[in-house]
């Protein structure tokens, strides 16, 4: 699941690059590519690890900067797999994980506002699936939830109109 989303966010991810780092749309596509990859490598070896610390920001709802500390602990793979796999030197890959740690972590916690306001809790929900607590007198809060995440609210792009773009 985590490879589809980052797979629908590619395509703004790209964009992002091309605007916030300068570049053409052939290196922007592979640094995404290359950042995909590596950023799903380190989520599945952390969730593996039973560390939801990259869930709990992502679907925290609050605005996510460089200082975070999830982000600042997803820095330095980021950064090291960027250099491995694109060969580009340290500091250019510092910059790019600045710009697309946020912009990634960001794009979640809009749609979990969106998601809260429409009257969804989302920790509850998430808590409530962790413990395989859901029943029948919170699924149309569920329910609620999987139409906002994947159609969007009130005009806005939903999760699931980014699930082919990403990385």
């Amino acid at each position: 699941m985590f490879d589809a989303v980052l797979d629908q966010l590619k395509q703004r991810a790209i964009d992002v690059l091309k605007t916030d780092n300068g570049m053409e749309a052939a290196e922007a596509e592979r640094t995404a590519d290359a950042a995909g990859k590596t950023l799903a490598a380190a989520a599945k070896e952390r969730i593996g690890a039973k560390d939801f610390s990259l869930l709990d920001e992502a679907l925290s709802g609050s605005h996510t900067d460089t200082s975070n500390p999830v982000l600042q602990s997803l820095t330095a793979p980021l950064v090291s797999g960027l250099v491995e796999r694109l060969g580009i030197d340290t500091d250019k890959a510092q910059r790019v994980a600045g710009t697309l740690l946020p912009f990634a972590f960001n794009m979640f916690n809009d749609q979990v506002q969106q998601a809260r306001a429409g009257g969804v809790d989302i920790n509850a929900l998430v808590r409530q699936l962790a413990s395989g607590g859901l029943n029948f007198s919170n699924m149309g809060a569920a329910m609620t939830l999987a139409k906002q995440f994947m159609k969007g609210q009130s005009g806005k792009a939903g999760i699931g109109n980014m699930f082919s773009r990403f990385f």
